[in-house]
């Protein structure tokens, strides 16, 4: 079960309904993330096609000391909507004012509560183009330190994102936002039965091909 948490209803036209397929791609990176944190305690199988269809979409973040989220992997879905390499960047430089500041405040509340968090976004492509929906999927993962600092997740949209130009998201104010709080917080990894933590098993490796 999930809270929704509402926004402002939208001035703008309608943003389409996201694809069944963006969702099963989305529902394949949460499904391995609960198998790695053990929130899972009958993971079905991993690597499945729609899984090492996801990859691409993927992302790790990572939260430094002044408080401003990084991104440390980026798939190549990624690198090809902004058209460069954002591994280093802002996480903020994904998306569109106005939506940025509100979209890196949750982020915040993904680390701090902790929590899952999807947000419904929309790529706008001019008057006489349609929009496309999209989705961020946000997992909050521990550091080498203990410490929730680290998110693992997704933005994928319904459709290819053609065209030579970059692309940012926004966020669609006319959708709802999942805010799942993880009521007994995350666990590292799965344990055996004498409680001590069972090394993780291989799980999302992105392949960040920029050549």
């Amino acid at each position: 079960m999930f809270t929704p948490y509402p926004v402002t209803p939208a001035s703008h036209r309608r943003t389409p309904r996201l694809s069944d397929r963006a969702r099963l791609l989305l529902s394949e990176v949460e499904r391995d993330w609960r198998a790695v944190t053990g929130l899972d305690q009958d993971p079905a199988k991993t690597g499945s096609a729609e899984l090492q269809e996801a990859l691409p979409h993927c992302f790790v973040l990572g939260r430094n000391a002044a408080g401003i989220l990084r991104v440390r992997v980026a798939g190549q879905k990624l690198h090809d909507a902004l058209r460069h390499d954002p591994r280093g960047a802002s996480f903020g430089t994904l998306f569109a004012d106005p939506g940025r500041e509100t979209i890196l405040g949750l982020m915040d509340t993904v680390l701090d509560t902790p929590a899952i968090m999807e947000l419904p976004l929309v790529v706008h492509r001019g008057l006489a183009r349609r929009s496309i929906s999209a989705a961020l999927l946000a997992l909050p993962l521990r550091d080498a330190d203990g410490e929730i600092s680290k998110i693992m997740g997704a933005i994928v949209p319904s459709e290819p994102l053609a065209g030579g130009s970059a692309v940012r998201f926004d966020l669609a104010t006319d959708r709802t936002i999942r805010h799942e709080p993880l009521k007994h917080g995350l666990v590292e990894r799965r344990r055996n039965g004498r409680g001590a933590p069972v090394p993780p098993r291989p799980a999302l490796r992105l392949v960040v091909n920029n050549g």
